[in-house]
């Protein structure tokens, strides 16, 4: 089976705060040009030959020749809130301008999108347009290296990013479009000219704007995230959002809230009969299992997480499970034999994320991205047992999980440390946990209500955004004290509410009811 990089597939499999929810149209290029998000904007391939990508990984990008290579999307894209995230590198950057991605043509509402390379006296650029030339920036660049670059979006603004660092502002309006192709296209012009000569890689498109920290994240993830090979965010279903196509099958599970306050967000397990069937026993000899808990209950039962036991695996068996012994609360992690268990306490109600590490020598354990024990590789014990690996519930089918599950992922290969810290600051409440409370009253509203800024969060920003994951408000500098704010005019339901300044940030929520 190929394993492949999903950057854009990671950025739904961890549940970035927000953004998970917008993805439109997510193009890895791992083998071919087609959509996975399941909106099936499927690219059309001309002239393009599959490549190595940034990681090594063969037929991973798409090199394009700089004469007659493109790929065409079936959709202009053409969204008043939206965001384009992609990698490049350029071989050729020379005085024509040579373009990464457009979408331009006459019948656009909400103007242009231009990615394109070029050389002024001697000094070679990209060039971030949306509209007209009053929203061009360009930043320098060089030939024959991956650069990650983003175009966000929002209602008043559109942010442009190099590698994850803002480097240009464009203040929304007049927004221009010209004749030209009717679709957005890679590697070409609108006139189907001025070819890119190069590699483009993993090609996300949102309808929302994505914020400064997702842009980071997503620039962020490690190169050891090559080997993602199955991958389960729980929104809604129990799908593999990676191409392997390992589909979970639950039973008796329901969806909950997330660990961001999300709702369908993460899958609850009843601890009587819920639990979810994956259709391998992933018996890897280099593997890392990667997943966010949240115990309701923890006794005297050994309830299962997750298990990979039966008498046919060679490498051994794989098993997470919480447990109660003489008042303290543990999570437990053990590979093959009782040798290779490690108990650290944990906290009931808390979400937490857990991850098991096997290389060629050893077995490491981490807990919320430190790591709290290891163990030496040999005689890997495997009993009698379900033949697939299982969430929720022990090898036997009892011992049930209690509580809710979210993120799982699994990779043929060791992750590193730094790996899991990074997996850890990304896609954790990190933020929330070590900043202030954040009030809301009255909550509910009818659509006016205000917000206690402390003197902590001084110069904060106030971004609020719909249960879909849009942005609907944003604002800079707010200082302390009370912001009322009014929104009758948006439909009821529920929103979330972001406050942050350079050195911390709060979250919280809001439901407005009419």
């Amino acid at each position: 089976m190929k394993t492949v990089i999903l950057i854009s597939a990671l950025l739904l499999s961890f549940s970035f705060a927000f953004s998970q929810s917008c993805i439109v149209a997510n193009y890895p290029i791992s083998g071919n040009a087609n959509d996975i998000s399941g909106n099936s904007y499927d690219g059309t391939t001309y002239n393009v030959v599959l490549d190595t990508n940034r990681f090594g990984t063969a037929n991973s990008s798409y090199s394009f020749n700089g004469s007659n290579s493109y790929i065409d999307l079936p959709n202009d894209f053409d969204i008043n809130t939206r965001s384009i995230n992609l990698w490049f590198n350029a071989r050729t950057i020379d005085v024509i301008n040579r373009h990464i991605y457009i979408s331009d043509n006459s019948g656009l509402s909400f103007g242009s999108t231009q990615l394109i390379v070029y050389e002024d006296a001697g000094s070679k650029h990209i060039r971030f347009t949306t509209g007209l030339s009053a929203g061009m920036v360009s930043v320098p660049v060089s030939e024959n290296t991956w650069y990650m670059a983003t175009i966000a979006r929002g209602i008043d603004s559109t942010v442009y990013y190099l590698n994850g660092v803002r480097v240009g502002v464009h203040i929304n309006g007049n927004e221009h479009s010209a004749s030209g192709h009717s679709t957005a296209m890679l590697g070409v012009s609108r006139l189907m000219d001025r070819y890119f000569d190069g590699l483009i890689d993993d090609v996300t498109i949102y309808n929302c704007q994505l914020t400064p920290f997702q842009v980071d994240s997503l620039f962020s993830i490690s190169d050891s995230t090559n080997c993602l090979l199955a991958s389960y965010p729980f929104d809604g279903n129990a799908n593999d959002t990676t191409i392997n196509g390992l589909n979970g099958t639950p039973y008796n599970v329901s969806s909950a809230i997330n660990r961001f306050g999300a709702p369908a967000g993460a899958y609850n397990f009843d601890g009587t009969d819920s639990y979810i069937e994956l259709p391998e026993d992933f018996d890897l000899p280099e593997r890392s299992i990667n997943l966010w808990f949240k115990a309701d209950t923890i006794d005297d039962e050994y309830r299962h997480i997750y298990v990979s036991d039966n008498s046919g695996t060679v490498n051994g068996s794989t098993q997470i499970v919480v447990y109660r012994l003489s008042g303290t609360t543990y999570i437990r992690y053990t590979t093959g034999l009782s040798s290779g268990m490690v108990s650290v306490p944990v906290v009931q109600n808390t979400w937490n994320m857990a991850t098991l590490v096997r290389n060629a020598d050893s077995t490491y354990y981490y807990l919320n991205g430190t790591l709290v024990g290891s163990h030496i590789n040999g005689n890997e014990h495997s009993t009698s047992g379900s033949t697939n690996a299982l969430i929720g519930t022990s090898r036997l089918f009892d011992r049930y999980f209690a509580g809710d599950i979210d993120d799982v992922q699994i990779f043929d290969c060791a992750l590193t440390a730094s790996d899991i810290e990074n997996f850890f600051d990304v896609t954790s409440i990190a933020e929330n946990q070590k900043s202030t409370t954040l009030t809301v009253f009255p909550n509910p509203s009818d659509g006016e209500f205000s917000v206690k800024i402390p003197e902590t969060l001084t110069g904060c920003s106030v971004s609020i955004f719909d249960s879909h994951g849009k942005m609907v408000f944003h604002s800079e500098n707010n200082s302390a004290g009370i912001i009322l704010f009014s929104m009758k005019e948006f439909s009821s339901g529920l929103y979330f509410l972001k406050l942050q300044n350079s050195s911390i940030s709060t979250s919280g929520t809001v439901v407005i009811q009419k």
